[in-house]
């Protein structure tokens, strides 16, 4: 059975292929990796704020399919979504 060790969700603001690859590498069988990828596909504000609208639905996902941990990755789209909530509380 694939993820019989962990299941672990990833949040990708673009494919993140190289990753994905990577991961599989690295990892001893027995993790699986719930990738969710995103639509960015250039460094600008316009694809970032039309991905940081869809976040909270693919971390639900997630959640959904039973993820031992969920990680993020892309920092240029999490730098922006810390600096666009400054101040407001993150209920969860």
């Amino acid at each position: 059975m694939y993820g019989w060790r962990a299941r672990i969700g990833h949040v990708a603001p673009s494919r993140g292929d190289t990753l994905v690859y990577e991961f599989y590498r690295m990892f001893p069988e027995g993790f699986m990796m719930l990738n969710t990828t995103g639509t960015v596909r250039q460094l600008v504000d316009d694809d970032f704020e039309k991905q940081l609208g869809r976040i909270e639905e693919a971390v639900q996902d997630l959640v959904d399919n039973n993820c031992d941990s969920i990680i993020f990755s892309g920092s240029p789209l999490f730098t922006l979504w810390r600096r666009s909530r400054a101040g407001k509380e993150i209920e969860r």
